[in-house]
Parts: structure tokens; C-alpha cells; sequence
């Protein structure tokens, strides 16, 4: 996947940002729920922090983005560079997807 050694970033991640330079990873590993298997990597540029994730939708690296709440929950959004997958709470993964968010994001959830 990446070198931890020489800390380079795989391939696919340099798509979804603009300006690679200085990308250090942080941390990587799996997460499984409903039958789902999240894969996920969190990278930091300068002092923001992304949570890149292996689309549970339709297989692509993407980055995690939140919408705001709604009555149901939160929503996620994967961002593959200019698409992105929506993530309902009824999709397959959304639990697994929401134990990454709450563990690694910054932002509170409420």
C-alpha cells in the first residue's frame, strides 16, 4: 500500500488533494460491521486532518466529508475528487463509517 519507511503515499491519494507535498500518514487500518469492510487511512497536511476512506459504494479512495444533521443522523459523503458517493444511514457500512468518523475526526458529532 505505502511505504512507512520512506512515509510515501500510495498513488490514489495523490489524486484527491491538489498539493501532496508534506502529506505524512498517520495511521491505517480496517474496521468491519453488517458484513462491510472499511478500509481507512488518516493523513495529515500542515495541521489539517483527513480521514481517507475506501468507498463502501463503489470501491474508490475517497475523502470523508459530513454533512449536517438531520433527523435520522449524520450523512456522509466520500469525495473522489470532483464525484462523490453519498452515505446514508441506511446504506451497508454507514455504523463502521460513523466508529471511523467518531474515533478519528476533530470535529464533535453532538
Amino acid at each position: 500500500m505505502f511505504d512507512k519507511i520512506r512515509n510515501e503515499v500510495h498513488s490514489e491519494y495523490r489524486r484527491l488533494f491538489t498539493f501532496t507535498s508534506g502529506l505524512r500518514i498517520l495511521k491505517h487500518g480496517f474496521e468491519e460491521d453488517e458484513g462491510v469492510k472499511i478500509e481507512y487511512t488518516i493523513v495529515q497536511r500542515g495541521r489539517k486532518r483527513s480521514i481517507l476512506i475506501l468507498c463502501p459504494v463503489c470501491g474508490r479512495w475517497g475523502r470523508l466529508n459530513v454533512s449536517k444533521k438531520t433527523a435520522y443522523g449524520r450523512r456522509f459523503k466520500i469525495v473522489h475528487g470532483k464525484t462523490r458517493c453519498s452515505l446514508g444511514f441506511t446504506a451497508k457500512g454507514f455504523t463502521a463509517v460513523k466508529r471511523v468518523h467518531e474515533k478519528y475526526s476533530t470535529c464533535k458529532l453532538w
